[in-house]
């Protein structure tokens, strides 16, 4: 009774009428995991469309797509650094083409913080030009 008088009223007339704690209980647990899965595809879609406009700087928006990517990881959707990394750059301007033809190019990984020193270097050098 205590749980049915304390939640909204737009979600106790979601949830179906119990007589004992634990079956309701059961139902809101079967429940939520629902929402994680939509959660879930919330942090895959920011983590595949955002895009750099220039707007603030680069290193934020880096860090902004490792947040999408270690949430979704959290959710066991199993994501490679690697991955990662190539969002980053195609998530990147056509003035990032150097940067991402030069990755191409080398036979060695960058880590992700070298990845984002590079960026970030090339970004200051664009804004002197």
């Amino acid at each position: 009774m205590v749980m049915k008088y304390t939640m909204d009223k737009s979600i106790k007339e979601c949830v179906p009428k119990t007589e004992r704690a634990k079956d309701f209980l059961e139902y809101v647990k079967a429940n939520y995991i629902k929402i994680d899965k939509a959660e879930m595809t919330t942090y895959l879609k920011l983590l595949t469309t955002t895009v750099y406009y220039g707007v603030g700087g680069v290193k934020d928006h880096i860090i902004k797509l490792k947040h999408y990517f270690n949430k979704a990881n959290e959710m066991k959707v199993e994501l490679g650094e690697k991955f990662l990394k190539w969002l980053i750059l195609e998530s990147l301007p056509t003035s990032f083409d150097a940067v991402k033809l030069t990755y191409n190019a080398l036979k060695e990984e960058w880590t992700l913080e070298e990845l984002m020193s590079i960026v970030v270097q090339h970004e200051v050098s664009l804004k002197k030009n």
